[in-house]
């Protein structure tokens, strides 16, 4: 019965900070959405933002992530995009990879 009030307390804090997870928990499951919560609740020993890796629900395929990012943006979590380049050791192309980050609540 404890662990249902601490998964309240976080979706109450989400709601709180402005985001919405009702759509996400009907597509993604009600345990994506709490893990995803709680990593970005989450600060180091100084309460400053760390980075994280971005989270992804499982079995999702490649074409997917961009339907994924526009849900954590109506749902209204906030989302920086960018790109890195990166050497490829085998044939020395430069390889462009985008990554993403989500702000901490």
């Amino acid at each position: 019965m404890k662990a249902i009030v601490r998964y309240q307390d976080k979706i109450d804090l989400s709601i709180q900070k402005g985001i919405t997870p009702y759509s996400l928990i009907n597509v993604y499951g009600i345990m994506f959405v709490l893990k995803l919560i709680n990593s970005l609740i989450k600060t180091d020993k100084k309460n400053k933002m760390k980075t994280i890796p971005m989270l992804y629900p499982k079995r999702m395929k490649e074409g997917e992530i961009e339907s994924y990012l526009e849900k954590l943006k109506e749902a209204g979590f906030r989302i920086a995009g960018w790109y890195e380049d990166f050497i490829d050791e085998d044939t020395s192309d430069i390889v462009e990879v985008q990554r993403w980050k989500i702000y901490y609540l």
